[in-house]
């Protein structure tokens, strides 16, 4: 449990082979992702992992965020377009 969110924290580690163990760290929050890989590192003195990471709410937040000010951006370009023909 992520005692920053109260949510659900599941870490499963699957030996793939005598050299390889992979883990997966399954939480909704970023920070609590990047600071389980970088206690974990820490712990096994590994000074370099691969990694790759999926939060596909953040993902659509920034995507919404994004749009948004794309939005924005056309309004202003559309307004001052506007101000330039009425002067």
């Amino acid at each position: 449990m992520d005692i920053r969110t109260l949510e659900q924290i599941t870490i499963q580690a699957v030996k793939q082979s005598e050299t390889v163990l992979k883990v997966k760290i399954i939480t909704a929050d970023i920070e609590t992702a990047s600071d389980l890989v970088q206690d974990i590192c820490t712990y096994l003195g590994l000074a370099q992992l691969d990694s790759e990471c999926s939060f596909p709410k953040l993902t659509a937040d920034i995507a919404n965020i994004c749009e948004m000010i794309e939005n924005s951006n056309t309004l202003k370009t559309h307004f001052a377009a506007n101000i330039s023909d009425s002067i």
